[in-house]
């Protein structure tokens, strides 16, 4: 067999196309990141379904690193971000989610949910509304009303109740347009969708209600209270009972008494907790002229509701007032206030005292709690510990209504000339009340009334509390000769004085001395206290120190003690105080340039201080003319003290510092914006009383005056500053009063 080999030649148009059909192209760093990123993310979202959080958030964000702009990582992390409580990284993650993909209303909602949480209700009314306008969210009428919801709530808290009533009918509308979504799905049984869409009625008549839109409140509550009776369960049921008040209230409102009476029975038949409804009832009863029928009304209920202590306080204020009952009412009272832990049966008794004139019954009754509480030997009783529960709450009452504080101290004044016997404690509870309402003579006369009795050996603390609080009585009202006078007296008599009142006593006689322009005593005043202060003292009393000598014309003594305080170890409070004082004593001194470097360094540290950007500010102002740099930084001052808002307010302080917005004023006027300045200068003002005011400020607003060509208002101001000036003796004020004066002058 022959073997024969074939050789084919093919022609070109004939060869064979070893190519593939489609390109492959190389694998580039971009796609390579992303292969790894998608593998991170499904290695994360895995972690997080395992709860193992940390290593979660971990590689989500590498795998966000390597691809920033992939909207799901981000997604994934938002979740993981709020169980760790980064609700700031959780936030951020929204915002990108929403850069790449506008549309996603989940991430919407969170981010609104998460402004809320930051205060930020224009952000989240904002967000709400974008996801609201998804076209996503037709699909999901369950995240649809849970949105919506929240707009309303988040409306009505910025008292845009018009846009609050939009958004709620939205809500109502909500279960007509995607019921059957909400059934078909199970998103809500049928009983819950009827509660939901009752609660969205319910919403919308307060609302309106709130707007004393009475007539548009109406048909809503209507339709609450048909919807609430649809419902199975008794506690839900009684909802529609519940909305038989509001309606009583709009009826009420309208002058439609009867029609109001009718519906607070159907409610009040059900026996509410609440006092309001029965109160409403007897103030019903009396417009009809059916006064006769309150006693036996309020009688019945009680006999119903026995446990019921509004109704109990109801009946007695009632009994109060009716000629021959008065004993009865008292008698209900005092046995309401043996069980209560709160102020109302003791507000109703310390009223009724008021309404019939017997203040002497009123301290009768306190100085026997006072007497209870402080029997003659220290020990335990059941009677003792009770008159110790009861006295802060009478004190409360008393400090509550002004009037009543106001009449029972006169009264107690005016009694001290027939030298009644009462409790040491007595007077000095009746003499703080009297400080605390800013009544200076009688808290003075009756803190000293207490000085003069013996007190218990057992409550050896009363009398340095006593001096303490008449050193503050003294030093609130700047009646500096006073608190010499005190302060001297009570070291030299008192040789037991507890170390901290003895501090306290020093310190206000040689800041009482300053303010006197009695430097070398105050000098020395401080000296005493050096030698017997605590280690946590010393630094205190040294700037005071060298306050005082700057003051008596010594500043270089001063500038070398603040030297030397500097080099020492401080904490970081201490160097605050040190720099506070030493800026000041330098600009006393003319010293310029070194003030300034001062405050920079003061600033540095403290960028966020309010009171050192207000006086770096400040100075800058009055030394250098940096207009644009002082408003910068006192606007700051201004922003970071709005943080201590709530601080101020549980200590029912002023919400702002007047210093800071004089500052702000004065800034204003030297830029020509004389108008601004003028506001601001007054809310200043307004924060202070009339005594507390300085001269400096007073001058301020005169200048603005002068300014807006408001002349009389100009000399007013320059009036009050030359007094100002004149009250405060320290050097550096006196040449002020002339400045003022000849500011007046000028306006002739």
């Amino acid at each position: 067999m022959h073997t024969c080999l074939f050789v084919i030649f093919l022609a070109p148009g004939f060869q064979i196309d070893e190519r593939p059909e489609k390109w492959v192209v190389p694998p580039t760093k971009a796609m390579a990141r992303s292969s790894e990123a998608l593998t991170l993310f499904a290695l994360g979202a895995m972690y997080a379904r395992e709860e193992r959080l940390l290593l979660a958030v971990s590689t989500l964000e590498s795998a966000a690193l390597l691809d920033p702009e992939a909207a799901s990582i981000q997604r994934e992390l938002v979740p993981i971000y709020l169980s760790l409580g980064r609700a700031d990284d959780a936030k951020i993650s929204c915002e990108k989610v929403l850069k790449q993909e506008p549309q996603d209303y989940q991430s919407r909602f969170q981010l609104a949910r998460l402004r809320e949480a930051q205060g930020d209700l224009k952000g989240a009314i904002e967000d709400l509304r974008l996801g609201l306008a998804s076209p996503h969210l037709k699909g999901a009428p369950e995240r649809r009303y849970l949105m919506q919801t929240a707009l309303t709530s988040y409306l009505e808290r910025t008292k845009d109740i018009a846009g609050a009533i939009a958004s709620e009918r939205e809500v109502v509308a909500i279960f007509t347009r995607y019921k059957d979504q909400f059934l078909d799905n199970a998103i809500f049984t049928d009983q819950r969708m009827i509660a939901a869409q009752a609660e969205a009625y319910e919403k919308l008549g307060t609302l309106h209600q709130s707007l004393k839109q009475f007539s548009e409140a109406v048909e809503p509550y209507k339709k609450a209270r048909d919807l609430y009776l649809e419902l199975k369960e008794d506690k839900e049921r009684f909802s529609a009972v519940r909305l038989n008040w509001y309606l009583s209230d709009i009826a009420y409102q309208r002058g439609e008494f009867a029609e109001s009476l009718k519906l607070l029975d159907s409610y009040i038949l059900y026996q509410p907790n609440e006092k309001a409804p029965y109160s409403r009832k007897v103030e019903l009863l009396r417009k009809l002229n059916r006064s006769a029928e309150i006693l036996p009304m309020l009688e019945k209920e009680i006999a119903r509701q026995s446990h019921q202590t509004g109704l109990k306080l109801i009946y007695a204020h009632e009994l109060a007032r009716t000629p021959g009952r008065e004993a009865e009412a008292e008698k209900i009272l005092e046995a309401l206030i043996e069980k209560t832990t709160t102020n109302e049966p003791i507000q109703e008794l310390l009223e009724m005292y008021q309404e019939q004139g017997r203040f002497q019954a009123l301290v009768d009754r306190f100085n026997q709690l006072v007497m209870q509480s402080t029997p003659p030997e220290d020990r335990y009783s059941p009677e003792r510990a009770n008159a110790q529960r009861l006295i802060p709450l009478f004190c409360s009452c008393l400090n509550h209504s002004r009037e009543l504080s106001t009449q029972t101290i006169t009264f107690l004044v005016k009694q001290m000339k027939d030298n009644p016997n009462y409790h040491v404690r007595t007077w000095y509870l009746f003499g703080y009340l009297a400080l605390f309402q800013e009544d200076r003579n009688s808290s003075e006369i009756l803190l000293k009334k207490s000085l003069e009795l013996p007190v218990p050996p057992y409550q050896r603390n009363l009398r340095p509390t006593v001096i303490s609080d008449l050193m503050t009585l003294y030093s609130s009202a700047r009646d500096w000769k006073k608190v010499i006078a005190f302060a001297k007296e009570e070291l030299k008599t008192e040789t037991q004085l507890p170390q901290l009142v003895e501090f306290n006593l020093t310190w206000n006689l040689a800041r009482a001395q300053d303010h006197e322009g009695l430097w070398d005593e105050s000098l020395k005043t401080i000296e005493q206290m050096l030698t017997q202060a605590q280690a946590d003292q010393r630094l205190a009393i040294q700037c005071m120190r060298c306050d005082v000598l700057s003051r008596a014309n010594r500043p270089a003594e001063a500038i070398r003690e603040l030297e030397e305080l500097l080099q020492k170890p401080l904490t970081a409070q201490e160097i605050y105080r040190v720099r506070a004082t030493y800026s000041r004593v330098l600009q006393d001194a003319g010293k310029i340039e070194e003030a300034e470097k001062q405050l920079r360094l003061w600033y540095e540290q403290n960028p966020n201080d309010p009171l050192v950007n207000n006086n770096l500010g400040y100075f800058l102002l009055e030394f250098k003319g940096s207009l644009d740099e002082s408003e910068r930084l006192i606007r700051k001052a201004i922003q970071e003290d709005a943080r201590l808002i709530p601080q101020r307010q549980a200590a029912k302080l002023p919400t702002e510092t007047s210093a800071y917005l004089d500052s702000l004023g004065w800034v204003l006027h030297k830029q020509g914006k004389h108008l601004e300045a003028k506001e601001y200068l007054l809310r200043a003002l307004n924060l202070s009383k009339a005594e507390d005011v300085t001269g400096e400020e007073w001058e301020h607003l005169g200048d603005v005056h002068v300014a807006l060509k408001e002349l009389t208002e100009a000399r007013e101001a320059f009036d009050k500053a030359i007094g100002a000036y004149q009250a405060d003796v320290w050097s550096l004020q006196k040449h002020k009063a002339d400045s003022a004066k000849k500011k007046k002058e000028q306006l002739k």
